[in-house]
């Protein structure tokens, strides 16, 4: 096994993780109510993790797509801007803003000023699409770093993502904003790691038992070391930005796992309907995230009365109609990107 397989069944994966995001989503309306089951519990409520492991696929693969162009030229960079934004801003402008006007006069946005600030990020942290502003920062940086990882200065690229966890510490530290904005500002050094990371999945470098146990063990120490942070009074204040970093290992050993698993259903009917998801995952983010607050609102607060068998009735609607709802966008968004770039 190589760390290629990463982007092998790349698809598969990103399948994997847009489930595990909508069932928590699912899970952060309804948390009292699914503690029965210990397994089931820690496997929904981490399911923030697959976004870092989404960043880190990301990462690598926009160095692929960077790899298609022989030298950065300021044309070559511009396109790659113009390609890649487009996926980006299609969902935003003819769906998100769409949806956060509507929200204005029907759902949880009641004031002007928040509705701006809901559209340019700044609000609730940094709106329910914040996905989408994290993307676009990522991409942003990549054509940087990817100059940096041609001249062999990964260590450059290392020591500015140390950096930047540092002026995110004393951020976390001394201004309560930082919580506003700590969902989507911690997320970049996974999507850095994953540009770090093409080296080994370009050279289809092997996976040792060493780097799987190294891997996993990010799993099993997260809520160790995030015990210590948090009683270590040096670290309280920047416990939140540890535990996000920590995520972003976390995801890496996920990660593992399922490239692990994956492969004995190579050519299996569960694998197949996995990769056709994980095609539509920005599809399905953007969707699940709007039905779940139409949920949150036409339940109101009968929410925290609702029996247990209802909020799983709940789970299992919800889960296959944010991922249909993903197809039928991905259809919409299609048609328009199609009128736009014809």
């Amino acid at each position: 096994m190589t760390w290629n397989y990463l982007s092998k069944y790349r698809s598969e994966i990103y399948g994997c993780m847009i489930i595990r995001i909508v069932l928590f989503h699912w899970y952060s309306v309804f948390a009292d109510k699914l503690n029965f089951n210990w397994i089931l519990f820690n496997f929904i409520s981490q399911g923030n993790v697959g976004v870092d492991l989404f960043l880190i696929l990301s990462g690598f693969s926009i160095r692929y797509a960077l790899k298609k162009y022989e030298f950065l030229t300021r044309s070559n960079i511009l396109s790659f801007y113009k390609r890649r934004m487009i996926k980006l801003f299609i969902p935003y402008l003819f769906f998100c803003i769409p949806y956060l006007i509507l929200s204005y006069f029907f759902l949880y946005i009641d004031s002007v000023g928040m509705l701006i600030k809901e559209m340019l990020f700044v609000d609730r942290h940094v709106s329910g699409f914040w996905f989408i502003a994290c993307i676009f920062v990522c991409y942003m940086i990549s054509p940087i770093i990817e100059y940096l990882l041609r001249r062999d200065r990964e260590k450059t690229v290392i020591a500015l993502t140390i950096l930047y966890i540092i002026v995110l510490g004393v951020f976390a530290k001394f201004s309560p904003e930082f919580y506003k904005y700590e969902v989507l500002l911690t997320r970049i050094p996974a999507f850095i790691f994953g540009m770090l990371l093409y080296k080994w999945v370009s050279e289809k470098r092997r996976i040792s038992i060493g780097d799987i146990l190294i891997c996993l063990s990010f799993i099993l120490f997260r809520y160790p070391v995030l015990y210590i942070a948090q009683r270590t009074p040096v670290l309280t204040d920047c416990s939140v930005l540890i535990d996000r970093l920590l995520m972003g290992t976390m995801g890496l050993g996920v990660g593992i796992l399922l490239i692990l698993i994956l492969p004995h259903g190579e050519s299996s009917r569960v694998n197949s309907c996995l990769s056709k998801v994980g095609k539509v995952t920005l599809e399905i983010y953007v969707f699940h995230i709007a039905l779940k607050d139409i949920i949150t609102k036409i339940l109101g607060p009968s929410v925290s009365s609702i029996s247990r068998p209802g909020v799983l009735l709940i789970g299992a609607a919800y889960l296959p109609l944010s991922i249909l709802g993903g197809f039928l966008f991905k259809r919409y968004f299609d048609f328009i990107k199609a009128k736009i770039c014809r």
